[in-house]
């Protein structure tokens, strides 16, 4: 299962994490990737550990993607934060993370919110993030077909729409409290989500 968040936490993200908590158990391994944020990992981890706090989900490790996969391999859940999409987007590459997701998202449950959703589509030029690291490719993971802008409002939708005639591509406009969960049944929404078109 692949959920791919807007970037709402909680409360805001309650019927969006429901999606993939109801399946697991307190005991399953969760895997907290943090790469993305411009800040101190340690608090993003910590910022994530409270909010698994209000479902009761304590079992929890930071993967750290330049430094071997043994906590990705054996957690059920890995969960992609935000932050800036470029920076993650060079990361994931670079460590060959991008092999590992490509191979393992039939069987595992990926949660990406904001910039951890961008990576999973075409192109993150979508992003709301600025190129901090000077990166030459652009191209996502393409695991899902159109590329997506988390934090979505209607002030991004000519931005969107450029980006989405140029490559000929269609976008996903994510809101915040939005989400798209795909899985062996197919893709479904929750809440309003915006497709922009490339014609």
């Amino acid at each position: 299962m692949i959920v791919l968040n807007g970037g709402s936490y909680y409360p805001e993200s309650k019927v969006i994490d429901k999606e993939w908590i109801k399946l697991i158990s307190k005991e399953d391994l969760i895997g907290f990737v943090p790469a993305a944020t411009v800040r101190s990992e340690k608090e993003y981890l910590d910022f994530f550990k409270k909010q698994m706090a209000n479902y009761r989900l304590t079992n929890i490790l930071p993967i750290d993607l330049c430094n071997g996969w043994e906590i990705a391999n054996r957690a059920k859940v890995i969960f992609i934060a935000g932050g800036n999409t470029y920076k993650l987007m060079n990361i994931i590459n670079t460590s060959g993370f991008s092999r590992f997701i490509e191979k393992k998202y039939k069987e595992k449950i990926f949660v990406g919110n904001s910039a951890g959703a961008v990576v999973f589509g075409e192109d993150i030029k979508t992003a709301n993030s600025d190129d901090i690291i000077g990166l030459k490719d652009t191209k996502g993971l393409g695991i899902v077909k159109y590329s997506i802008c988390p934090h979505y409002t209607n002030d991004e939708y000519s931005r969107l729409k450029n980006i989405a005639l140029k490559s000929n591509n269609k976008v996903i406009g994510l809101p915040e409290s939005s989400a798209l969960v795909i899985d062996e049944k197919g893709e479904r929404v929750i809440n309003e989500i915006e497709i922009i078109n490339p014609i």
